[in-house]
């Protein structure tokens, strides 16, 4: 058993507001890295697998989705446990919208280890993951990343679809895969 981190960046820039997946913002990429392993891995690249992205929004389609969700539950059937920031609060309700398996978002959900959930349930409010990490004392998140220019840019999760919607496919990989 090994625990599993998850993670998605959305696709498509949201409005300032207490719910963005009011929006539909679509999943950019999806990384998920194992106990043990060197570095996470990106899911999908939309240069190598274009049949799983909406050519319209680079979104990942249904089937996209769907290969996130069995991804998922291939580890949880290993015995891995799921572990995330926010998830119960945003990932695992994006994929949820995505797919059309809520049950099996929420089952997975439930599985997992969320821990900002567990500093909500703890503190009475929630964190950053980067607040955390300093907290803690440990490397905070990328926010640098490079683009296709050369150039070094700074990048959030907030900017990322916006990096995404300019083709920067590979900046927004990176950034997810070391958040």
């Amino acid at each position: 058993m090994a625990f599993v981190a998850f993670d998605v960046e959305i696709a498509k820039p949201v409005p300032d507001g207490p719910d963005l997946l009011a929006h539909h913002p679509g999943i950019a990429c999806a990384a998920i890295a194992r106990e043990g392993d060197d570095h996470a891995s990106i899911l999908f690249d939309p240069s190598e697998l274009p049949d799983v992205f909406d050519p319209a929004t680079m979104a990942l389609t249904r089937d996209g989705a769907l290969r996130i969700l069995d991804a998922l539950d291939d580890a949880v059937g290993r015995g891995d446990t799921l572990v995330t920031w926010n998830g119960a609060g945003f990932d695992f309700r994006l994929l949820a919208d995505e797919t059309g398996r809520h049950a099996d978002c929420a089952r997975l959900a439930m599985a997992s280890v969320d821990m900002m959930f567990q500093v909500l349930c703890e503190r009475g409010h929630p964190l950053s993951l980067d607040a955390a990490l300093k907290g803690g004392g440990l490397r905070p998140k990328l926010e640098q990343v490079t683009l296709r220019s050369g150039e070094s840019v700074h990048i959030s999760g907030a900017e990322a679809p916006q990096y995404w919607q300019a083709a920067e496919y590979g900046a927004v990989a990176a950034y997810c895969a070391a958040d």
